[in-house]
């Protein structure tokens, strides 16, 4: 399964449009996204509407650990748990 970690305040294409934009197409809509962000995750929610668009949310700077369990449990094949996420 493929991840995506977009900069919500990215120039051009924002990480809210461009996770509409994975949603929307039949192909990546499965895509689990993670909103990487310098605002509250409250904030970004309130950004992308009523539409779930993210899997997770990180403020930045995010450290690595906390990138690292957000793909394994976002990315981790059905019916397994990544270790000390139980």
């Amino acid at each position: 399964q493929a991840a995506v970690l977009p900069d919500t305040r990215m120039p051009d294409m924002n990480g809210v449009d461009l996770a509409t934009a994975i949603r929307r197409d039949e192909q990546t809509s499965r895509t689990y996204i993670v909103a990487v962000s310098a605002w509250a995750a409250d904030e970004v929610s309130a950004q992308a509407g009523d539409v779930p668009l993210f899997g997770k949310h990180l403020v930045k700077p995010a450290d690595l650990d906390e990138i690292v369990k957000a793909l394994e449990i976002g990315v981790a094949p059905a019916g397994m748990v990544a270790e000390g996420t139980t």
